[in-house]
C-alpha cells in the first residue's frame, strides 16, 4: 500500500505530515518510510528533482544540477531519529537547502536574472577556474549563503505549522543560527 502510494508520488503532504508525526508520537521509526516520505515531500515541492539518501561528505546534502537530483546524508534520518529536540529537524533544514539551489538552477536555465542570480552565476565561472574555491568559500558564496538563510526561514516555518515546535523555541534556535550566518554574507 504504502509503496505504490509513494511511486506514483500521490501522497498528500498532510499525509506525509500526519505520518511523520505518528512516528514521534509513537517513538517508533522505520529509515524507510522517512526515506519515502521525504522523496514525496520533495516531489510535492518540486516534481522536477529526484532525491537520494546516501552517505556523502556534505553534512546535510548535495544539489546536483545536471540531473535535477539531491542527494542528502543518511546521518540526518539518523538524527531525526535519535534526537528529540529542535535539531532533529535539520534533516528538513538539508531538504530545503538543496531545493533552494534547485530553485536558484531552474531560474538561471530559464534566463531569469537579477542580482543574485548574476553573483550565482560569476561565482560558477569563478569556481570552474579555481578548483577549490568552493571548499575555502563555501561559507561565504552568496548562493550558499542565501540556500541556508531560506532553509532556516522555511524549516522554522515548516515545523511550526506541521510539528509541536513552539514558535518561540524556533523563533530562538533559528535567530541564533542566521546570527552566526550573518558574519559570512559579503552580499
Amino acid at each position: 500500500f504504502f509503496e505504490e502510494e509513494i511511486s506514483d508520488f500521490s501522497i498528500s503532504n498532510e499525509e506525509i505530515i500526519k505520518r511523520f508525526n505518528q512516528m514521534i508520537e509513537n517513538n517508533h521509526y522505520h529509515k524507510i518510510e522517512i526515506n519515502l516520505l521525504i522523496r514525496a515531500l520533495i516531489k510535492n515541492l518540486n516534481p522536477t528533482v529526484s532525491l537520494y539518501i546516501g552517505k556523502t561528505e556534505q553534512r546535510g546534502g548535495y544539489f546536483y544540477h545536471e540531473n535535477k537530483s539531491i542527494l542528502i546524508n543518511e546521518f540526518l534520518i539518523d538524527q531525526f531519529i535519535d534526537k528529540k529536540g529542535i535539531e532533529r529537524f535539520e534533516l528538513f533544514e538539508a531538504v530545503f537547502h538543496e531545493l533552494t539551489h534547485a530553485k536558484q538552477y531552474e531560474d538561471l536555465e530559464n534566463q531569469n536574472y537579477n542580482e543574485e542570480n548574476i553573483k550565482i552565476l560569476i561565482e560558477r565561472i569563478i569556481r570552474e577556474h579555481y578548483p577549490n574555491y568552493y571548499e575555502k568559500n563555501y561559507l561565504s558564496i552568496s548562493y550558499e549563503y542565501d540556500a541556508r538563510i531560506n532553509s532556516y526561514q522555511l524549516t522554522k516555518d515548516f515545523i511550526c505549522q506541521n510539528f509541536k515546535v513552539s514558535a518561540l523555541e524556533a523563533n530562538q534556535y533559528y535567530e541564533k543560527k542566521v546570527k552566526e550566518e550573518e558574519k559570512y554574507n559579503n552580499t
